[in-house]
């Protein structure tokens, strides 16, 4: 299972058509799931760990302004330990510790340049 993350500008909200996509990561693997959701569980917003892929859940929808100090929280969490995040890479080779750190920076990154734009999660 993927997830395929967008931050959308302008989706309207009767038939979800957009104006563009400013930055899209298509195919995030899901078996990244317990390292991200230990990445947010620091994340005061976020309301702790869950199962779930609770990471998801607490980004979708999101303004880029919004979701902006969420992801900053989820990758200094990351970057504080990362033998405890590296220790979550899934046994199935299917996902890294460096790619979930390179896609949460790029999507930092992007609500830097986007900040109106919404976090949709597919």
């Amino acid at each position: 299972m993927r997830y395929d993350l967008s931050l959308d500008v302008n989706p309207c909200a009767h038939c979800g058509r957009l104006e563009y996509e400013a930055w899209a990561w298509n195919g995030f693997t899901w078996n990244l799931s317990p390292m991200m959701d230990l990445a947010f569980a620091e994340v005061p917003e976020a309301g702790g760990p869950a199962e779930g892929a609770r990471w998801t859940q607490c980004l979708r929808g999101l303004s880029g302004e919004d979701a902006e100090p969420l992801v900053r929280s989820a990758l200094q969490a990351m970057s504080a330990s990362p033998d405890e995040f590296r220790a979550l890479r899934p046994s199935n080779g299917w996902g890294t510790y460096s790619g979930a750190v390179r896609m949460l920076s790029e999507m930092l990154d992007a609500f830097q340049g986007w900040p109106e734009a919404v976090v949709v999660i597919r």
